[in-house]
């Protein structure tokens, strides 16, 4: 026998001893290690995906393989990998070991000298922040391995300089298969690590470079001039760094980039058509969160040549910059590709081009922190937010936080199956709300605070199992809380492969906690949140959501007491309650009542005035006036009843009552005799 899969068999017991015979195996696909070593011939050893945690000495029995040629032990667990020096499986020439809890390299893999591929990538572990290999980056391990063609070491902390002698690098490699036919890509990938300094020089090394990933380090200075040597390069990614200065015009001279992201850095200065002019085949571009401008001669309009060049875009992102004017009408004719449109935080005007709902391809939009106004497009139907807008039947995210929008939010929109972030904040929307249901159930985020909203909270709300994010402070909603809303617990049940939303689309979230405006992206996951504040009985259920992080129902005419119960008392913020004046009970301080909140549009609260009583303490009083009377009748005639019906008591009490009024006459008679002689002697001593 030469090859034994035991992978996904669904087996149970351990594996019989016996196969300790099969000297002559060279393939081994299994989940057991404790009879290995006896394969001497073993070459290929595939266990990713299996528990090792707790298995001992697991490399004393895999260095006992001096045949081995290909190790994968990806996703292992493996947190201590042998400290020892020499390893006896020195033909090696393929090692995985990716996604294990490594904080350091093993010192023999510096000893291999035949390996082709070695994969390092994401040794935080599942779930595992604190771990990751440290250390500079480890050219020497290139230098020994003269064949090597893939070295993967992102997403570890591995820090310093870029190495200076990168020229050792240049026949690195990595053949992808693809479907039927094979591409060789040469790819240099160190993402999401802690390098710093600058781009070195030697990347005009890589003459045949096609994949540069530098992307989630500390690299400063400036993008050099030699970078546009890589004529070959078709991805690069720059992103979250720390470049600064311009863009050279030169970076137009890479004809063969599809992929381009510059965004998260410090880049500033003016990008025109030079930059792009030879950029045909670029499909997706990210310069966002810079401080680039697009209009070359500061007219107040998008310059043409910004759509002619992107013909072939399908995913644009240029928000927070410093892009102006208006969005033209026709953009969906000069991006017809176009499937992410991301332009938030500039100072765009007008309104939304109507062309847009054209758009079959289209799932994402972000205009929101424009200056945009007006109605959304006529055309999208009668109401002022158009019904078409449902018809982009790919549509996962929409905000249009923070800038002028009116009109009435068609119900359709709660229909569309695809839409996982709603984010129509800070607006002036009318009518009531949308019916959010089943028909959406993979929606996560709404918020839609600061609009003209009016009506009650639609019960449909509560059949939104992913649902982690409700906010509809500062309308005018009224009415009563869904008694349902006991029953959101599945909002602690999201799939996390939901919020891969967040890293592709850059979404954030304005969260207003405790009068604190906070901006959440994917840190999202860990955050729970219902905002019903500044609108006009809490249900019980309520204090059972026990992962809540974040409730505030202040400013609104909430009455009844709040709800007792120790998941509630985890919500601590007592401003949470502020301003509804019938609420009673702890954790209610009273001296919220008549406050106005900071910046009140006058749609708050009913409250004039701090001094005013709140009507909690008024029916305290009404009920303590209204038992009064009948609490002293009740006793007065209790205690007759004892005197009539015990002869005993009643002869101790009229005796000793006796005594007392005896006592009390005399001690008054001896004080009007003490007043008299005082005033007597007072008036002869006048005379």
């Amino acid at each position: 026998m030469r090859t034994l899969n035991l992978s996904n068999v669904g087996f149970n017991g351990d594996i019989p001893r016996q196969l300790n015979n099969l000297s002559k195996l060279y393939y081994l696909t299994s989940n057991n290690f404790t009879w290995v070593s006896k394969l001497s011939s073993l070459k290929y050893l595939h266990m990713s995906g299996v528990d090792l945690s707790k298995v001992k000495d697991w490399f004393g029995s895999i260095n006992m393989l001096p045949s081995l040629q290909s190790l994968e032990l990806s996703s292992c667990g493996l947190q201590d990998i042998s400290s020892s020096l020499q390893a006896n499986f020195t033909s090696l020439r393929f090692l995985n070991i990716k996604a294990n809890s490594l904080s350091s390299i093993p010192p023999w893999i510096y000893n291999l000298s035949k390996l082709e591929h070695i994969d390092l990538s994401n040794c935080y572990g599942y779930n595992d922040f604190s771990s990751g290999i440290v250390g500079p980056f480890p050219t020497t391990i290139i230098e020994n391995n003269q064949r090597l063609v893939f070295f993967d070491v992102s997403e570890n902390w591995q820090h310093g300089d870029f190495p200076k002698n990168l020229s050792s690098l240049c026949k690195l490699q990595v053949a992808i298969h693809l479907i039927a036919y094979k591409v060789k890509w040469k790819i240099f990938k160190v993402s999401s690590n802690n390098f710093s300094s600058g781009l070195p020089n030697q990347l005009r090394d890589f003459k045949e470079l096609e994949y540069l990933d530098l992307s989630s380090n500390l690299i400063s200075g400036s993008i050099p001039a030699n970078l546009v040597e890589l004529l070959s390069l078709k991805k690069l990614y720059l992103n979250s760094n720390k470049l600064s200065e311009t863009i050279l015009e030169s970076i137009g001279q890479l004809s063969n980039l599809t992929e381009l992201n510059l965004g998260y850095n410090l880049l500033y200065g003016i990008v025109g058509e030079l930059h792009f002019e030879n950029l045909k085949s670029l499909t997706n571009l990210d310069i966002s969160y810079n401080k680039l401008i697009l209009n070359e001669l500061c007219l107040d309009d998008i310059p043409n040549w910004l759509y002619d060049i992107f013909s072939n875009i399908e995913v644009s992102d240029i928000s927070s910059n410093m892009l102006r004017g208006q969005v033209p009408q026709d953009i969906r004719d000069k991006m017809p590709q176009i499937t992410e449109l991301r332009l938030k935080g500039n100072n765009l005007t007008g309104g939304i081009p109507s062309s847009l709902c054209k758009s079959n391809w289209l799932h994402g939009i972000s205009l929101s922190k424009n200056q945009l106004s007006g109605k959304l497009p006529l055309c999208w139907g009668a109401l002022r937010i158009p019904k078409s807008l449902c018809r982009l039947s790919s549509l996962s995210v929409l905000s249009l936080h923070m800038n002028g929008f009116t009109g009435e939010i068609p119900n359709c929109l709660s229909n569309m199956p695809t839409i996982f972030v709603l984010d129509l904040s800070d607006n002036e929307f009318t009518g009531r709300l949308p019916p959010f249901g089943p028909q959406s159930p993979d929606l996560a985020v709404i918020n839609l605070e600061k609009n003209r909203f009016v009506g009650g909270i639609p019960p449909q709300y509560c059949q939104l199992k992913y649902l982690k994010f409700l906010s509809l402070a500062q309308n005018y909603i009224s009415g009563s809380i869904p008694n349902c809303f006991d029953g959101i617990l599945s909002m602690a049940n999201v799939d996390e492969a939901y919020y891969f939303f967040f890293l592709m689309f850059g979404v954030d979230v304005m969260v207003n906690t405790k009068g604190i405006s906070q901006i959440y992206g994917i840190t999202l996951e860990y955050f729970y949140s219902i905002d019903l504040s500044r609108n006009i009985t809490i249900p019980s259920g309520i204090s059972s959501i026990d992962f809540l992080s974040h409730l505030n129902l202040s400013f609104n005419r909430l009455s009844g007491p709040i709800p007792s119960g120790n998941h509630l008392r985890t919500v601590d913020d007592e401003s949470a309650y502020r301003g509804n004046d019938r609420l009673c009970r702890a954790p209610l301080l009273n001296t919220f009542a008549g406050d106005e909140p900071p910046g009140s549009d006058g749609r708050d609260s009913d409250n004039s005035g701090g001094d005013k009583p709140s009507e909690c303490d008024l029916d305290i009083h009404n009920w303590f006036y209204a038992g009064l009377g009948p609490g002293f009748t009740v006793g007065f005639l209790g205690f007759c009843s004892v005197l009539h019906f015990k002869g005993s008591w009643r002869v101790s009490y009229f005796q000793a009552m006796d005594k007392a009024i005896e006592k009390v006459s005399i001690t008054m008679m001896i004080t009007m005799l003490w007043f008299k002689r005082t005033f007597r002697r007072c008036e002869k001593e006048l005379v």
